[in-house]
């Protein structure tokens, strides 16, 4: 019986390697006080710090987290530690090699078969991507605030401005799409079309969003996930969360959201982002 339990613990702890060493994501687990017990070889690949160097670092990860950052981790970290659950939480990683990237963690309580409290296991993500698009996102509706305005102010220039508005919006390599109040396209940039393989010859001007998919060549794996979010944020009048779409061909889509409001605070459309 006690041979067999062994042989149990034994396939049990092989499972559990096969599948938390190789997650892409970086992830630890510390006990109630805070010590690192084990922590994968994505941290290597995510930071440069080996698995082994981690174990001999005090307080670990808080010696990675960039100093802007620290007070907001270390407090989030000790909220982990009583028990709490945490999602999102951003902050900047310093890597061996000095450079810094945008990181967000996920962690939860672990709890043994007896309710015995084991400490907290985390996950780790690289954000960085997603932080540089918020940036350019920010600039971009910066642009169209200001253009709006110049355009108002500057009726005769209004043609010289949109012409260079255009072509800002037309050499980025976010996707943008702006849907009018009456649900119906009234801009989008090349890089849309080609992000959801629309032919170019197609316009989708002054037609439903729908038609998007209808002429997509993209087939997506979860049709009905899209769907849901979309008619979930076209019922507000808020920033969406970003959400990600994914293609049957395995890449990733990225969708964020933003509502338009003119100089009054009217509602006018809503501006739509993508990026591969």
């Amino acid at each position: 019986g006690a041979e067999h339990q062994g042989r149990a613990e034994d396939a049990g702890q092989a499972r559990f390697h096969a599948i938390a060493d190789y997650t892409y994501d970086w992830e630890s687990w510390y006990d109630p006080k805070g010590r690192l017990i084990w922590v994968n070889p994505s941290v290597e690949r995510m930071t440069g710090y080996t698995p082994a160097e981690c174990f001999m670092m005090h307080n670990f990860p808080l010696p990675l987290v960039s100093e802007e950052d620290m007070k907001k981790t270390e407090r989030e970290f000790i909220h982990g530690l009583r028990g709490f659950s945490g999602r999102d939480v951003e902050f900047r990683v310093k890597c061996k090699d000095g450079t810094l990237f945008w990181a967000a963690i996920n962690w939860q309580p672990i709890y043994g078969n007896d309710s015995e409290y084991l400490g907290i296991r985390s996950s780790i993500r690289d954000i960085t991507a997603i932080k540089e698009g918020e940036m350019v996102l920010r600039s971009t509706l910066e642009e169209l605030k200001m253009s709006e305005e110049m355009q108002r102010r500057y009726l005769s220039e209004a043609k010289d401005e949109q012409a260079r508005l255009v072509s800002l919006l037309s050499a980025m390599t976010v996707g943008i799409l702006f849907v009018g109040s009456d649900n119906q396209i009234v801009y989008y940039n090349p890089t849309f079309l080609r992000i959801w393989r629309v032919k170019e010859n197609i316009d989708l001007t002054g037609t439903s969003p729908d038609n998007v998919l209808m002429h997509s060549e993209n087939i997506l794996s979860r049709p009905d996930h899209l769907s849901r979010h979309i008619l979930q944020v076209m019922d507000t009048h808020e920033v969406s969360e970003s959400d990600e779409i994914y293609m049957a061909d395995g890449r990733i889509v990225t969708q964020l959201s933003y509502p338009v409001r003119d100089k009054e605070g009217r509602f006018t459309g809503r501006l739509w982002l993508y990026e591969d």
